[in-house]
Order: structure tokens, then sequence, then C-alpha cells
């Protein structure tokens, strides 16, 4: 819930790396160019641009190339290479209570996102309590996201399978993450993030497809207008599958397919001015 004063600008870099599937090779890098300007002390509205780089080979549980962002009509034996640009996104947060002046920190948080293959509407409730003259920091948040994406569709289907032709695909995904960190030194934080992400089919709570669990490591440094994070979460083998597609690609209790990856690795990098 920590927003910037009133007429001041921030950069920020996120470099997201989703590494690793059940077999075969992937990787995903994530890419975010982030402008943030605090419109008052209590609210501020951020621009992004998104881009990926996404690499695959045979890390399909069925041993054929696929994952999130490779196309359904790549050869599935052979290596899929890509860097291509995502969407752009318009983020407002509005601080309703300050961890400083008040019990607790509140803020709510949203966030449209369009792009040519892609459209994604965020909320997110952010709470967060400061502990021991502010040393130590936990914070949590409550995300829901609808999101469209399209897809290529798949030519070795039957061509009257609607999976055989390009469409839009609806889905939800309600995360929950939380985290501790502790000043351990001058401008240095060390702490560990929680996060479980559930998948829904459709545009519906009740058609559930699975939830992942991630809990690693974050550092984070700041010293005047600059500040870095590193977080390293591994997928925890606790995943539950709620479909027979979902199960199909839990593998050693974490969910693979279209879904998630071995770990996630996430640096993020900002410059106020």
């Amino acid at each position: 819930t920590d927003l910037h004063p009133r007429g001041t600008w921030e950069f920020e870099q996120w470099a997201t790396a989703s590494i690793g599937k059940s077999e075969g090779d992937y990787k995903r890098f994530f890419m975010r160019e982030e402008l943030e300007y605090g419109v008052t002390d209590n609210f501020q509205l951020a621009f992004y641009v998104n881009w990926f780089h996404v690499t695959a080979k045979r890390d399909g549980v069925d041993g054929t190339t696929s994952g999130p962002l490779v196309p359904e009509d790549a050869d599935p034996f052979r290596r899929y290479s890509a860097t291509k640009f995502d969407s752009v996104s318009l983020e407002g947060l509005y601080r309703l209570l300050s961890p400083y002046k008040d019990p607790f920190g509140l803020a709510l948080y949203f966030e449209p996102t369009i792009g040519p293959d892609v459209r994604e509407l965020e909320a997110k409730i952010i709470v967060q309590k400061n502990f021991l003259a502010d040393r130590l920091v936990w914070a949590a948040n409550l995300t829901f996201a609808p999101e469209w994406r399209r897809t290529t569709g798949n030519p070795s289907l039957e061509a009257d399978d609607p999976e055989s032709r390009s469409r839009w695909d609806k889905s939800i995904e309600v995360e929950f993450t939380t985290g501790l960190a502790y000043r351990v030194a001058q401008n240095w934080f060390v702490g560990l993030e929680f996060r479980n992400v559930n998948e829904f089919e459709g545009h519906s709570l009740a058609h559930p497809e699975n939830s992942s669990f991630f809990l690693g490591p974050t550092v984070h440094y700041a010293r005047g207008p600059v500040w870095a994070t590193l977080s390293v979460l591994p997928q925890l083998p606790i995943a539950a599958a709620y479909t027979a597609d979902q199960r199909a690609v839990r593998v050693g209790g974490k969910i693979f397919g279209d879904e998630g990856e071995q770990v996630e690795v996430r640096f993020r990098f900002g410059w106020a001015f």
C-alpha cells in the first residue's frame, strides 16, 4: 500500500522467468516496462508495455512441444521460440488506509489489459501491516482476473471440432499472495513469499480447473530513489486438479500443461524521479 507522493514519477522494470515442465525444455520470460505517476498522495496511475520471449521443446506430459504462449499449430516435435509484443495495461491504485497512520494499510487496485491476443480485467485488494517500528512488514493480496485469450486452433483435430479453429478462450484466475519481509541491515530486507493460484474454466467460479502453490525467498534493496527486488518461487508438490484434463498434466503433485511451471523467478527494478 506504499504509493508515490503527488506529482512524482517512477519507472519500473519487471522481468519474470517461468522455467521448467515435467518433461523436455520450457522457458518463458515475461517483461513489463512500467511508468507510475502519483495523482494524489492516495491515488496513482501506471502504464505498462508487456512483451515476452518463449522457447520450448517437447515439454508436454505427452512429449510434444506445448505450454503457455506456444501456439496450438506449432510443430509438436520441434523447438518453438518467439519474441513478441503481448499487450498494454493501465493501472489504478487507490489507498484507503495507510500502514503508517492507521492500524493497517488497505488499497484497491484495478488493471485492464489489452493486446492482439489477450484481454484481461484484474482487480485486487491489498492489505499491509508493519511491525517493530517498520522493520517487519507483512502484506497480502487477493486478485480476481477474468481473461480472454485468442488461440490459433489445432490443425491436427477434425475440422468440425471447435478447438481446430481460432477462438477466444475464457478463464478466471483467483490468486492469493502473502509474504513477510524483515529489515536485516540498512537498505536490505529479506523475506518469504507464498502464492496460491486458482484457475477456472470460462467466466464462472462454478468450474474450477486447478489450484497450485508456490513458496520461496525474496530479497529487497533500496537506496535513495533506486530499489530492486528478487524472488524465487518453486512450485510445491501439493497442487490440486479438478478435471480430467488437469489430472493428466499433474505430475509429481505439480500442475504443468498450460497452467504451471517448476519455478518462477522475478526481478523488479525501480527508479523514482
